[in-house]
């Protein structure tokens, strides 16, 4: 039995020992529903606070490359000193000045 099968085994015990079996059926409806947001959300990383309209235009740009809406959860990392870093599960555009000056670095 691997991992994923015990932590399974376990919350079905949980579940069982306080009666709520009832209740499998809704857990995996909204974790069908919490998976479809974790694959269709974006985390963008700025270096300052972003304003409404560049938030569209970012949404926009991730429509017009993946072909899907996403959500995006912006979060504010002065380190990276301009630019963006778009995370999308294992995905990563590094626009950052940052990143940029790192790999100018590595470039020599």
């Amino acid at each position: 039995m691997d991992e994923i099968d015990e932590i399974i085994e376990g919350f079905l015990t949980y579940l069982r020992l306080r009666k709520k079996e009832n209740l499998l059926p809704k857990i995996i409806q909204r974790l069908d529903q919490k998976q479809n947001i974790l694959e269709n959300t974006a985390e963008v990383i700025s270096a300052v606070p972003l304003l409404r309209h560049e938030e569209e235009k970012i949404k926009n740009f991730l429509k017009k490359s993946f072909g899907r809406d996403f959500l995006i959860q912006v979060k504010v990392n002065p380190e990276i000193l301009g630019g963006l870093i778009i995370r999308i599960k294992d995905l990563v555009i590094d626009q950052s000045l940052a990143g940029k000056l790192k790999n100018l670095g590595n470039e020599q």
